[in-house]
């Protein structure tokens, strides 16, 4: 037997008990990241929900709560790749002594489409995932 046969083998000897595994820790990551996105904008949605919470964009400019609620409820967790964020501004949600921010990136190509950062987030850059919203987009150009 040469080299290669032997490599083969022990190859396909160990790919049943090694592709499982692999397998499990791409699902475990997966399903980590997927809960940090889903329980770190659980504050600022609950906040927004409250009927006396005022929504704030880029720390002056109030906006109204409903079209930032349907824009939240329309929360999606994937887009067409091919696109990126170029502008960025921060959205705020306070209610009393609750505060809760998120900084929002404007789409490089559909000024409509926003995506969802955490402000407290331990891994910088991770999208919570992406808000449509047009009252968002005729309002980002008052911030300075």
């Amino acid at each position: 037997m040469d080299i290669v046969t032997k490599n083969e083998r022990l190859f396909f000897k160990l790919l049943p008990v090694v592709a499982p595994i692999i397998l499990v820790v791409i699902f475990g990551v997966l399903s980590y990241f997927w809960y940090v996105s889903k329980s770190a904008l659980t504050p600022f949605e609950t906040i927004l929900t409250n009927n006396k919470s005022t929504v704030i964009l880029c720390g002056n400019i109030t906006l109204e709560k409903t079209p930032v609620q349907i824009a939240f409820k329309n929360l999606e967790y994937t887009k067409i790749s091919g696109t990126h964020p170029i502008d960025f501004y921060k959205l705020s949600v306070e209610s009393g002594v609750n505060k809760s921010e998120v900084s929002l990136g404007q789409d490089s190509n559909d000024k409509s489409m926003f995506w969802l950062y955490s402000k407290t987030s331990k891994i910088k850059g991770f999208t919570l995932g992406y808000i449509k919203s047009e009252y968002l987009k005729d309002n980002v150009g008052q911030c300075s």
